[in-house]
This record gives C-alpha cells, sequence and structure tokens, in this order.
C-alpha cells in the first residue's frame, strides 16, 4: 500500500495485488471441507452489490480495466483493477458519491473527457471461509450466488461460482504460493468445481468471454508489423501508434508523481516526436505540423520537470559521495542544495497540462491520425529506404551539432544532445516491431548516438549542478567552503564526461559511415 501523496495533493488509492482462481459450480453442490489446509474460519454471509462503470465506447473494457463502485463487505467503496503480469493491481478508495480523483487518475489517459455511464449491476450473495497459517491469512474461499444485469443489453444473468483468493500472509515464494492453490482446487474439483470460462463477473454480467469482446474493436490495420519493402504510409503510422500507446501507458504513473513516471513520459514523448520528424512529407505536413506543436508543448511542460528531478537526484548523490569531507555542515548542506520548492511548482504546473481539454484532444487527435491518415507526397515511397534517408539525414545533423558544440557551453551542448537523442529515438521507433524497417546497422548507430548522449547529458548536468553551486556558495557564505568543494568536484566530473563524449562521436561518425 502506498503511505505517501504523489505530487497532485492527492491521497493515492490504496493498492493490492489479487492472485486468485475462479470456478463454476452448480447450485446444489457443497461447498467441501478445506480441513488440513490450515486453520479455518467461516464467516457470515454477505451482500455485495456493484455498480460497474466505463465510457459509451467501451474505453476501459479494450484494456481488460475494471471500474466500479461496491457496497458491503470490508473493502466497500471504489476501485480499478488493472492488468498485470501475475493477477492484477486493484487499487481502492473510499466510497464517495463519485469516484475520486485520486483513482482516476490511474484511468484518465484512456477515459479522457468522455461521460462515464455504469454498464452492468452486480449482486453476489457471499459466503467466505478463510484458511490461515500460524495465525497469519493466507487464502480465502468464497462461494457466490450472482445476480448481474447488462445495462445496454437489458439482459439479467445468474451464476454460481467459487473464488480462491490469497491473501495478505499468503508465501512470497511462487511456488509455495501455486502449491497453496493447487492443494485448494484439488479439494474443490473433488466436489464437482471447474476452471472458469470467465476472467471475472463483469464480463460474464455482460455475456462476453473477455472483456477487450465487450465492445467493438476499432479496426486498426497499421499495427500489424509492416513489410520492408511495403510503402513509409504503413510504417509511418504504425510507428505513431506504437509512441502515442506508450504515451497513454506512462501517462498514469506521470500524474500520480511516481518514480521515474515522468522521464518516461517524457521519453515516450520523445519517442513520438522523432515518428513525426519521419511522417513529414508521407504523411500530410499540416496534419503533422499541428501533431508536433502539442507535442512540444508538452514536452516542455514535462521538460522542467525532469530537469529539477534529475538536478536534485544528481545533487544528493554529490553530496553522499563527499559525506566524509562535509562532516560538521552535511546535513544543512544537503537541506540547502535539495530544496524542491520549484521542482514541486513544476510538478503542480505539469499536472494542471496532463488534466487539460487540450492534452486530451491532442490524445484523440493522434488517434484520428492513426486511423485516417492524410496522404502526403512521399505516402507510397518505399518504406525502408525513405526512413534510411531520413536517419542519414538525421545523423549528419547531430554530427554538425557535435562539431559546433563547445565546451562548457551549455546551449551547444544541449543542441548537439537533442540531435544525438533524436538519431536515437528514430532508429528505435523503425526498427521494432510493428514498424520495424530499419536494420543491424541502423541499430548500432542508435546504439553509438545513445552512448554519446548520456555522456553528454551527464556532463552538461554536473555544469548546472556546479552552477546552481557556485550562485549559493554567494548567497550562504556560512557554507562557502563547503559548496564549492562540491562544484569543483562537478566541474572536474564534466570534464571527464565531455572527453568521453569526444571518444564516443568518433564510433557514432564511425556508425554514420557505415550506413
Amino acid at each position: 500500500m502506498f503511505t505517501r501523496a504523489g505530487y497532485n495533493g492527492r491521497m493515492p488509492p490504496t493498492t493490492h495485488l489479487e492472485i486468485e482462481r475462479k470456478y463454476d459450480v452448480d447450485d446444489t453442490t457443497l461447498l467441501p471441507t478445506l480441513e488440513g489446509l490450515g486453520e479455518l474460519e467461516a464467516r457470515e454471509p454477505i451482500e455485495l452489490r456493484a455498480v460497474y462503470y466505463d465510457t459509451g465506447d467501451g474505453a476501459l473494457a479494450r484494456r481488460r480495466i475494471v471500474l466500479r463502485r461496491r457496497a458491503g463487505g470490508e473493502d466497500a467503496g471504489w476501485h480499478v483493477k488493472l492488468p498485470a503480469e501475475l493477477g492484477r493491481v486493484e487499487l481502492g478508495a473510499p466510497d464517495a458519491p463519485e469516484a475520486p480523483d485520486a483513482l482516476l487518475d490511474r484511468v484518465r489517459a484512456f477515459v479522457r473527457e468522455r461521460p462515464l455511464v455504469e454498464i452492468a449491476h452486480v449482486d453476489t450473495t457471499r459466503r467466505i471461509v478463510r484458511i490461515a497459517r500460524d495465525g497469519r491469512p493466507v487464502a480465502e474461499v468464497a462461494d457466490d450466488r450472482v445476480v448481474a444485469s447488462d445495462i445496454a443489453g437489458g439482459v439479467v444473468r445468474t451464476w454460481r461460482e467459487w473464488e480462491v483468493e490469497l491473501l495478505e500472509g499468503a508465501p512470497d515464494d511462487a511456488r509455495e504460493r501455486d502449491a497453496l492453490l493447487d492443494a485448494v482446487q484439488e479439494r474443490l474439483a473433488r466436489a464437482g468445481a471447474r476452471p472458469s470460462a470467465s476472467p471475472s463477473k463483469l464480463a460474464r454480467a455482460l455475456g462476453v468471454d473477455s472483456l477487450a469482446d465487450a465492445r467493438p474493436q476499432p479496426r486498426n490495420p497499421v499495427l500489424r508489423p509492416v513489410s520492408k519493402d511495403g510503402p513509409a504510409l504503413h510504417a509511418a503510422p504504425a510507428a505513431i501508434a506504437t509512441a502515442t500507446e506508450r504515451i497513454v501507458e506512462a501517462d498514469p504513473d506521470a500524474r500520480a508523481g511516481e518514480p521515474d513516471g515522468v522521464h518516461r513520459l517524457r521519453t515516450a514523448v520523445r519517442r513520438l516526436r522523432a515518428a513525426l520528424v519521419a511522417a513529414r512529407g508521407v504523411l500530410d505536413e499540416d496534419a503533422v505540423s499541428a501533431v508536433e506543436a502539442s507535442l512540444r508543448r508538452l514536452g516542455a511542460v514535462l521538460g522542467r520537470v525532469r530537469d529539477l528531478e534529475a538536478g536534485r537526484d544528481r545533487a544528493a548523490r554529490v553530496i553522499e559521495a563527499r559525506a566524509g569531507q562535509l562532516p560538521d555542515v552535511r546535513d544543512e548542506v544537503r537541506a540547502l542544495v535539495l530544496d524542491d520548492g520549484e521542482l514541486r511548482g513544476a510538478q503542480a504546473e505539469a499536472l494542471v497540462a496532463l488534466s487539460s481539454s487540450d492534452y486530451f484532444a491532442f490524445l484523440d487527435g493522434l488517434e484520428s491520425l492513426v486511423a485516417r491518415p492524410p496522404l502526403g507526397p512521399r505516402a507510397w515511397a518505399p518504406a525502408r529506404a525513405t526512413l534510411g534517408r531520413i536517419v542519414r539525414a538525421e545523423a549528419r545533423r547531430a554530427l554538425r551539432r557535435v562539431r559546433r558544440m563547445r565546451r562548457e557551453d551549455l546551449g551547444s551542448m544541449h543542441e548537439a544532445r537533442k540531435a544525438l537523442r533524436r538519431v536515437q529515438h528514430l532508429v528505435a521507433a523503425f526498427s521494432r516491431p510493428p514498424a520495424g524497417v530499419l536494420g543491424g546497422r541502423a541499430r548500432t548507430l542508435a546504439r553509438a548516438a545513445e552512448r554519446a548522449q548520456r555522456l553528454l547529458g551527464d556532463g552538461r548536468d554536473a555544469l548546472i549542478l556546479a552552477a546552481r553551486l557556485e550562485e549559493l556558495a554567494g548567497d550562504a557564505p556560512e557554507h562557502r567552503e563547503a559548496l564549492e568543494l562540491l562544484a569543483r568536484a562537478e566541474r572536474d566530473a564534466a570534464a571527464e564526461h565531455i572527453d568521453r563524449v569526444r571518444r564516443e562521436v568518433k564510433r557514432f561518425r564511425s556508425a554514420v559511415e557505415a550506413l
């Protein structure tokens, strides 16, 4: 469970990893004895009433996400269930007339400004047997009799099912968890239980095998793997669609202020910008330019947050590394250098941007651009040849920026790094499915660009921190000696990074020549 508030100031929802198995069972079947599996506690029957919500076009169901409000039981309130590699992640919030913003933030990028409507009512009479070991609850077996209404379809469905869910005392080891579930399953199977064909109560209420089937799926042929010999028209929208999906997936963690959340979202934005560079001429110029303008604004807001986060993290590492040289003033210096007032302001600005109508319209526009790509003059040109020319042009542009770069000139270093990073993201966008039309030489180029831009970024960050430490030294004379010591260390680190950049650029130049 999260115990801190995100930078949006909202108390984050509780978090629970739900690992369960479901079984179909006849109405007359008796729940078998579970003796020998642990300490048993039969609980009084409870009545659960749940209302499930989605957008009219099934934005949540398409992603196998469940949003419900439930009354009854120990966890009454609002819940969002998200697919996970193991089981499902269930987020919870106290009951309220409307879904709390802290919970909706986890699905905001999917829902956007579309209204949420009731899609199903599910009433359950539940009998529970809880299993404990050494006094710790490890699992519970629920005997559920369900009456469900599909609101849109006007159909009422009834069934009975057994659920086995692991509890907080369950083993951490995966094999031990499976052994526990298998032991319970053996008892239930002998009584007549069958593994459920339905993944969730909501899917069954809607009469579908999977939530993804609950609403008509938008057909988008560009998401199929494209041919290297096919037209650029197929590759560009596929890369844009993939980058857009990365943005939507990174949005919840960035919005909630999770560690690395803004970094992942900013990286997805850069990948999309690279894909749009390649789309110029393949798609209509005006349509691409409109998206790029929105993307620049979003990138600027996220960039400010990420730069401040990275600077703060670097400063913390530098202070810790030199702790032995700051024995008496480390805590005071740390408090002075790591003041995060500016960062909190930037985070608040980012949240406003991510919650704006412009942002949601931008996401809608991207999906429309992919679904109905407006053709440009190079739409039918061969994808690999067209994109190869663009990569070579961007790589030569990066080399020119690197040659113009001046030591300790933050502006020229920034321009060089941006150009290298664009090459890196451009190749990444078009060397992996579904738009994987570029080959091994391009990937070698991208790796060289990544190494050079990372070193350049480290050097530039060190110079920025050194300048800030020197400024603080002038404002805090009582800590001048300590701050100047740290500043000198950062300038030395910057020089070392930039020297290494020169060597990496030679590798990058060789990779450009090999294209």
